[in-house]
């Protein structure tokens, strides 16, 4: 748990700097620094730039309370929708087996769910990155990994 707190921490404050869908429902927001002087500095010299992948997790994107795009909607509405992420500022974030959400500025949130549909899959719920190296991640089997 003291993990997950940790990189809530961390990524707390940065702004989606991509957003965009892949196969599918799979989406994809790279995380960074507001500006240079927000920026961690880490022994391997890293800007701290984070990435979540969005593989076989159920989303649901909402906008002050209401859901505006889910992984089930049409493409066109989620490629209408996953824009309105750019530029925004991460305030928060919670992870959980179950659940994980991420609240952004303007009202705008991004709600995980554990898809245990899919549990023969190579693919992963969701996995979140420092640079090229896995922070955390949600199995396939609705459960976490956690590297260092």
């Amino acid at each position: 748990m003291l993990v997950h707190r940790r990189l809530a921490s961390e990524i707390a404050g940065l702004r989606v700097s991509r957003v965009f869908r892949s196969l599918s429902s799979m989406i994809h927001l790279d995380f960074d620094p507001v500006s240079a002087s927000d920026a961690p500095r880490s022994q391997e010299g890293s800007a701290g730039r984070y990435f979540l992948m969005v593989e076989l997790a159920n989303w649901s994107i909402d906008l002050n309370g209401r859901a505006v795009a889910t992984s089930d909607s049409a493409v066109s509405l989620m490629d209408g929708v996953l824009p309105k992420l750019l530029g925004k500022r991460l305030q928060r974030a919670a992870f959980g087996e179950a659940l994980s959400v991420f609240w952004f500025s303007g009202g705008l949130s991004l709600a995980l769910t554990c898809n245990r549909a899919h549990r023969e899959s190579k693919l992963d719920n969701w996995a979140v990155f420092r640079g090229n190296t896995v922070v955390l991640t949600l199995s396939n089997k609705g459960r976490f990994t956690i590297s260092s």
